[in-house]
């Protein structure tokens, strides 16, 4: 879970809380982390803000993406990250970490990458996103668009029958 970069959203938060109060991070997941991020979140008196789900099964994380404003990945190291693709799919913008396979799915219609590890950099991100509505709606349109457009199983079926015809 180090390798999430949890820490660092959790750090940002309450720079995020002075602008958007309302706001509430929920971390779903679980990993060797989880009471080392816990532990943060109470030194920080964020225990009202910041809520530790536990790991969720596949319609629970849809649940959760559905109700969320954003997502937020601020990982050090990632892959493909079906995670991004499912936000997409909800119709979620995404504030991410330009890392590894990250910055292959979040464009800047759906989202804004930001530097690994830098607090500072997700509270920006975030706040960018947040503070124009019509922008949030613009992304959460495009990253529907997008999931479609490049993630559904036809879309992928029809990417490998090419690379095979291509290698042949």
């Amino acid at each position: 879970m180090e390798r999430k970069g949890v820490k660092y959203l959790i750090s940002a938060m309450p720079m995020i809380l002075k602008l958007f109060p309302h706001y509430r991070l929920v971390i779903v997941g679980e990993g060797p982390q989880a009471y080392f991020l816990k532990e943060l979140t109470n030194k920080a008196n964020l225990t009202g803000y910041v809520s530790f789900v536990g790991s969720q099964s596949q319609e629970g994380v849809r649940a959760w993406m559905q109700r969320a404003k954003l997502l937020v990945l601020p990982s050090l190291e990632e892959g493909m990250g079906v995670v991004l693709i499912e936000a997409l799919a909800c119709g979620t913008p995404v504030v991410a970490t330009y890392v590894d396979g990250i910055r292959d799915v979040v464009t800047p219609e759906v989202g804004i990458l930001v530097p690994p590890a830098d607090s500072e950099a997700l509270f920006k991100g975030i706040q960018e996103v947040l503070s124009d509505h019509n922008r949030w709606a613009a992304m959460s349109r495009s990253a529907r668009e997008r999931a479609v457009k490049c993630y559904e199983w036809g879309q992928i079926a029809d990417k490998f029958i090419e690379l095979y015809q291509w290698l042949m």
